[in-house]
């Protein structure tokens, strides 16, 4: 699901904060406006790990992991190669350990697993609420089909067109 861009904002400010506290120069901000955390094809999120790899950072803050990925291949992924880059990930609101440390590691598997759980249920629940839609015959979006049109998301048969598709 997309994000508001207040939502951004908020989570941009509040690692701000959490800079000024702990006298961290914020030399980059990689903000994916009204993009889901579920994937890693975002263009910020890109432009972090380039960053990263030319060794530009030697921190990189986040609001949570949430933001870095809900999904716990990619999220383990991302702080495995910072790691290897000799990069620290910090949480501006919850602590990250060391993924070495088998506890550590434990508690962030369960928040991501977590995370990625709850994408995962949304989305099940999206398309329960699609195949109902489409059982009763409801516009789901896209483009209608030649001889019908799409009115209070309902389709309605278009005569003139439905004349040349029972000719077809």
């Amino acid at each position: 699901c997309n994000q508001s861009p207040l939502s951004t904002e908020t989570q941009v400010s509040v690692c701000k904060d959490y800079c000024a506290k702990n006298n961290i120069d914020v030399e980059y901000i990689f903000s994916d406006e009204e993009l889901t955390g579920t994937n890693t094809e975002r263009r910020a999120y890109n432009n972090l790990v380039n960053v990263a790899k030319n060794k530009l950072i030697d921190c990189v803050v986040i609001y949570d992991l949430t933001r870095g990925s809900r999904d716990v291949v990619d999220w383990f992924a991302f702080r495995k190669e910072l790691r290897m880059l000799d990069i620290q990930v910090i949480s501006a609101t919850e602590h990250l350990g060391d993924i070495l440390n088998p506890d550590d590691f434990l508690t962030e598997l369960i928040r991501v697993g977590i995370g990625q759980h709850s994408v995962l249920q949304s989305r099940q629940k999206s398309i329960d609420a699609k195949y109902i839609k489409a059982k009763h015959g409801d516009f789901l979006g896209g483009f209608a089909p030649l001889g019908y049109d799409i009115i209070n998301q309902q389709y309605v048969i278009n005569e003139k067109e439905a004349e040349v598709v029972r000719r077809i």
